[in-house]
């Protein structure tokens, strides 16, 4: 989002594949001191722009786990469902669809690029991969 980079452009990080690998290969216990607290930045979403110009909202990591706590308390996802991740990433739920599944253990099924808009493709996938979760 042009906006984003604008506004963010001295504080995002850009890694490349190979940054990855080396990270990857550092102690394993490097991370586990990190230390978040509930009121900072988990991720910043959009909103659609319908009364003007998009704005930016920022989820705090509280409200991100409060919302997939409730979700579990309700029982609208487990660990034992398999997510289709159907939503774009212009829409916050894509956010749970990804994040929440892996935080409760379940199953996440990532789709081909279109393909929630082939729908011989998609039935193949919700009979086959037992699909007990998605979003439209």
């Amino acid at each position: 989002h042009h906006l984003t980079k604008t506004k963010f452009d001295d504080n995002i990080i850009s890694l490349d594949i190979d940054s990855i690998l080396i990270i990857n290969d550092m102690d394993k216990k490097g991370l586990s001191s990190v230390k978040v607290k509930g009121e900072e930045t988990a991720y910043i979403i959009f909103t659609s722009g319908s009364t003007g110009t998009p704005k930016a909202v920022q989820v705090r990591h509280k409200n991100f786990i409060d919302c997939i706590n409730s979700l579990t308390y309700i029982n609208s996802f487990n660990k034992d469902d398999t997510v289709v991740q159907m939503t774009r990433c212009s829409f916050d739920i894509h956010v749970q669809e990804i994040l929440g599944t892996l935080l409760v253990g379940g199953t996440l099924i990532m789709l081909h690029p279109g393909g929630t808009i082939d729908f011989y493709y998609l039935s193949e996938v919700l009979q086959n991969k037992q699909i007990t979760n998605l979003h439209t």
